[in-house]
């Protein structure tokens, strides 16, 4: 080993013992001697881990069932956010749909109003006081009304004593005894 420079610190790199069993060890190996670097040529500097990087630094092992742990820890707090994250939405989607739910309340209201608004308008009493009030109509009495007899035949009798005379045709007859009964 090269002797009288502090520059190399090998037992940096031996890693832990590990013993093996008698019957099959090797024989152990002689370490090789430092080499010197040649007359022309310049040493390179021996870069250290960065664990390394200050010599009183320790390695800390981590147990693996802390790690499974505190994975285990992070993975459950993801979820509860997560589940707390679709709770909120999910009171958000609630709130709109009784806001919208309150909107047909109030729309199904205004359809039974206007309903019954629209069925006022047309009631026969309106309708009546319309007729006799804004077209000036007046109601029928007895002594206007005539009555037609259609049971004697194809002759129907108009005001006046017009008769008509029997149909050719008995689609044309009835088509006559309807406009005679409309008239």
């Amino acid at each position: 080993m090269y002797r009288g420079s502090e520059a190399y610190d090998f037992s940096l790199f031996e890693g832990p013992a590990v013993r093996v069993p008698a019957r099959t060890a090797a024989p152990a190996r002689k370490p090789e001697p430092a080499r010197r670097p040649a007359a022309g040529q310049q040493r390179r500097p021996v870069r250290k881990a960065a664990a390394d990087a200050r010599p009183d630094a320790e390695v800390v092992v981590v147990p693996s069932s802390l790690k499974k742990a505190i994975v285990f820890t992070l993975a459950f707090f993801a979820l509860w956010i997560g589940v707390l994250l679709l709770q909120a939405q999910n009171e958000t989607v609630t709130n709109q749909i009784s806001e919208v739910q309150s909107q047909i309340d109030i729309a199904a209201g205004e359809k039974v109003r206007l309903t019954a608004e629209l069925n006022s308008m047309f009631s026969n009493e309106k309708i009546d006081e319309y007729a006799t009030k804004k077209l000036g109509m007046v109601k029928a009495d007895s002594s206007q009304i005539i009555y037609i007899d259609l049971t004697e035949g194809d002759e129907i009798l108009f005001s006046g004593d017009r008769t008509v005379g029997d149909a050719e045709d008995k689609g044309e007859s009835k088509l006559k005894e309807l406009f005679a009964y409309l008239f």
